[in-house]
């Protein structure tokens, strides 16, 4: 693939191994500081979110240190996020700043517009156990129990989760994130009444 962009720096690790993906990340970032001690880093998650912080991330270079790495940490599973980093990905590209997407299981079509863009991008999977393949499993299934308020659905969804490999962790952030789009979504509707 042939980069249009000579200054490309975002990066997208995401998959189902929550542990892998932190561990990847983090190793790509000691590499980069190792490289450049006197880099500032960053880093935003749904919690922590905020587009005008970000936005500025993308533009701003400090005076003394130059390039800052930024990491954001499942924020294409946030909505908000997600949404703004679609949007802006270009501008992302093409950063002085250094720029990680640390994410958990994606959608196809999320993963191929940040893919056209990216420098790298890297999937990382649970790997089987004694020779078995990993059973595959649909995080969206979880969170879509949470969000219906089926309480029987979800206890099941977690329990298929679990025998597929995820760990309580990474479910504890799609159940976060979940929760968060439900309220924005409550804080939505009566705004429009």
């Amino acid at each position: 693939m042939v980069k249009q962009h000579s200054s490309n720096m975002l990066y997208l690790f995401y998959g189902t191994d929550a542990d892998r993906v932190r561990a990847k990340v983090g190793e790509v970032i000691e590499k980069l500081k190792t490289k450049r001690p006197d880099a500032s880093v960053f880093s935003f998650n749904p919690e922590s979110w905020s587009a005008g912080q970000f936005e500025e991330m993308i533009g701003a270079q400090t005076l003394f240190a130059g390039k800052s790495i930024i990491l954001g940490r499942e924020l294409l599973g946030f909505s908000l996020a997600a949404e703004f980093i679609l949007k802006h990905v270009d501008e992302i590209q093409e950063s002085e700043n250094i720029f990680f997407l640390q994410e958990g299981e994606l959608k196809k079509d999320i993963v191929s517009k940040i893919e056209k863009k990216a420098e790298k991008v890297q999937e990382i999977g649970v790997k089987a156990k004694a020779g078995k393949p990993r059973d595959a499993y649909n995080i969206y299934a979880f969170s879509d129990a949470l969000g219906d308020r089926d309480r029987k659905g979800l206890w099941i969804e977690y329990q298929r989760a679990l025998h597929a490999g995820l760990v309580p962790e990474e479910l504890f952030w799609k159940c976060t994130w979940q929760i968060k789009n439900m309220l924005l979504a409550t804080r939505g509707s009566r705004a429009g009444t």
